[in-house]
């Protein structure tokens, strides 16, 4: 167990007073953003020490997992509007310029805190994705439907590695 794990055992021992609740154990691991292994181990430990756990805990423990599971589906989900990528997300103001990946010279500005930008020359305006469809049609590329921020640069970046680095932080 890490020393994270082993802390919260310590925690709930000392205020289990041999019994504890589900919510507790949950709540607890949750806070210290567990995985489910641990979550177990963290049981495990307590049990093995002479704490009684209410029986509800693996219903917790699975509905716990459940809805991990449907949070991850859902914002690995494309239609979800958690995962759509926007400039308010990545903190590029309105106004700002955005370059085209495959040719620098083609330069957009943001026209909302969410999607849209227009050539810098006014010919075309639509959010990144449809922009990033057109020009990389112009160029030969087939793959561009729905992802604009692998297409649009910001300060050299692409708005995905943007979103990436703001993700893992």
């Amino acid at each position: 167990m890490t020393d994270e794990t082993n802390k919260i055992v310590q925690e709930l021992f000392q205020k289990s007073h041999r019994f504890l609740a589900e919510d507790e154990v949950v709540n607890a691991a949750l806070e210290a953003k567990l995985s489910l292994f641990e979550t177990n181990a963290l049981i495990e430990t307590l049990i093995s020490m002479g704490v009684y756990i209410s029986d509800n805990i693996h219903d917790a423990l699975k509905q716990l997992n459940n809805d991990r599971a449907e949070k991850k589906r859902t914002i690995l989900s494309r239609k979800s509007p958690d995962s759509a990528t926007t400039f308010s997300m990545l903190h590029i103001p309105v106004g700002a310029e955005l370059t085209f990946l495959k040719d620098r010279e083609i330069v957009a500005v943001t026209l909302d805190d969410v999607n849209r930008i227009r050539l810098k020359d006014g010919s075309l305006e639509g959010s990144t994705s449809k922009l990033a469809q057109i020009l990389g049609v112009k160029f030969g590329y087939a793959d561009v439907a729905r992802q604009g921020p692998r297409w649009w640069l910001y300060h050299g970046k692409t708005l995905l590695a943007i979103r990436e680095e703001l993700e893992n932080d």
